[in-house]
């Protein structure tokens, strides 16, 4: 019973992540232009549509190191939803919306690429 109500007890401060993945460049037919290759390069979290250009900046975006994930955190839930861009060479990108209201996100790193966000 004593385990049951401090299980009970901590499940409100645990926050559910949410992880969105850049698709891979090499695997993807859809990111190939003209036989050339393309690479990830970053990714960037915008307040609405990336097209109405509300990119938010992140928190450690002035003192960011290169093996370093980008942090972004939220204080209020935006009316419009939250998106991600994934950035590759070519000017290529890779929209997505993302499907929950998070208040923190942080970059996913493979090596000193960034591969996705995970977000609570």
């Amino acid at each position: 019973m004593l385990t049951a109500v401090i299980v009970c007890a901590l499940l409100p401060s645990l926050a559910l992540a949410y992880t969105y993945r850049c698709p891979r460049p090499d695997g993807a037919t859809q990111l190939l232009q003209s036989n050339r290759y393309v690479a990830l390069r970053g990714i960037d979290l915008y307040d609405g549509h990336p097209d109405e250009m509300a990119q938010l900046k992140p928190d450690n975006g002035d003192t960011l190191t290169p093996r370093e994930p980008a942090v972004w955190t939220t204080e209020d839930i935006s009316p419009r939803a939250y998106w991600m861009a994934c950035r590759y060479d070519h000017g290529i990108r890779y929209l997505r919306r993302l499907d929950a209201l998070e208040k923190r996100c942080v970059e996913i790193m493979g090596g000193a690429l960034p591969l996705g966000l995970e977000c609570r």
